[in-house]
């Protein structure tokens, strides 16, 4: 199987990525920034630098591959479901004549009702094009992404709430990005299966927005409440926020749609649309090192490193793949900067930016690589 990865900077993208590479398969990069996939290309993947909507990119990137995985990006524009199908007809088509035989096709929970659905609203066609130019697709239709939280972040570092338009008992699949990327790298590695289907993945539980502010509240170590807010006061929200009218009017219609309870998933839970990550996790190794940058006055610290002598060279290269993932996650957000080991690479020294030395070692012990460390917090001097 070589697979061709449209998105591989996005969440979802580095994790299928990094899964495909672990098990050692050919990959194949589309990005307008190499900068953002290097990790990839020097793991051995092909980097094919250009846009998606260019069809000799395309051409270029589907020479040799037998599998695309295609993600539609949220790209802002008026003519959002228009682009959007046509740009999965233009890739579904260069498959084709490339012999590709197989796609997964990032869709949604709610997708089954095609448009009014808000951004939402194109992915069936987007489901269909590959259907029609393909003979083995698996369209999967994940819930509600916990990684949407961070939206969020500043409302519950300033007010501690979270304000939204869904009805606060309302359950929904919450599911971690992460996750999405192994199912879509378990279906490539499974040779088996044959034709078009639509899979739920749906994380470990349905949560209410009630009870999704109270696990976050307990895992952040802070009361959270969840505040439900009208539609047309998620409007003015929007466009307070700099949302141009277009934008404002795309979310309202999901908001309006969710409430109708079109974007309810249309897959059961099973075995198969179950996955591992809950939010307490999430909330832990994720938003917690987030929320403690994105709180004002966050301040630096030195986290010292020392790898404990029964820690053996088997069991901390077991873990790098997803030491790396993380590492990128917390550089990316601005958690954590200026890694420096020691000649034995034993020692190491970390910088970790945070609202107090509890949430620094919160952030270090995130790390997989954590359990190997003893690990001593030092705040720096404030930068002038």
């Amino acid at each position: 199987m070589s697979v061709v990865i449209n998105t591989p900077a996005s969440q979802i993208g580095r994790a299928l990525a990094t899964y495909l590479l672990d098990l050692g398969e050919p990959l194949t990069l589309i990005s307008r920034s190499p900068d953002k996939v290097r990790p990839f290309v020097e793991r051995g993947a092909r980097l094919v630098e250009g846009n998606i909507d260019d069809p000799a990119v395309l051409d270029r990137a589907f020479e040799g591959a037998t599998g695309v995985f295609w993600l539609t990006p949220p790209a802002l524009r008026p003519d959002f479901h228009d682009w959007a199908v046509a740009a999965a007809e233009r890739a579904a088509g260069a498959a084709a004549r490339r012999g590709l035989a197989r796609a997964v096709v990032l869709s949604s929970v709610g997708a089954h009702h095609g448009p009014g659905t808000g951004p939402v609203g194109s992915l069936l066609a987007v489901e269909r094009a590959f259907e029609a130019a393909l003979p083995d697709v698996t369209s999967l239709r994940p819930g509600f992404f916990m990684e949407n939280i961070f939206r969020d972040l500043p409302a519950i570092a300033a007010k501690g709430a979270v304000f939204s338009p869904v009805p606060a008992a309302k359950r929904f699949p919450w599911v971690a990005t992460r996750d999405i990327g192994l199912r879509a790298g378990q279906l490539f590695a499974d040779r088996s299966w044959r034709g078009h289907r639509a899979l739920g993945v749906h994380g470990p539980a349905d949560l209410s927005w009630d009870e999704v502010a109270a696990t976050l509240g307990r895992e952040l170590g802070r009361p959270l409440r969840y505040v439900e807010v009208s539609v047309d006061e998620a409007r003015k929200g929007l466009a307070a926020s700099g949302a141009p009218p277009f934008v404002v009017d795309l979310y309202a219609e999901m908001f309006e749609a969710i409430r109708a309870g079109k974007l309810d998933p249309a897959e059961p839970r099973t075995d198969a649309t179950t996955t591992a990550t809950t939010l307490a996790e999430f909330a832990r190794t994720v938003l917690a090192p987030a929320l403690a940058v994105a709180r004002h006055g966050s301040r630096r610290f030195l986290a010292s490193l020392v790898t404990r002598p029964e820690a053996t060279s088997e069991q901390i290269a077991a873990v790098l793949p997803d030491e790396h993932r993380r590492f990128g996650e917390l550089s990316r957000d601005g958690v954590v900067a200026g890694l420096n080991l020691a000649v034995d690479r034993r020692r190491g020294w970390l910088v970790v930016r945070a609202q107090d030395a509890a949430a620094a070692e919160a952030a270090v012990k995130s790390l997989p690589l954590s359990r190997f460390w003893d690990v001593e917090i030092a705040e720096l001097a404030p930068e002038v």
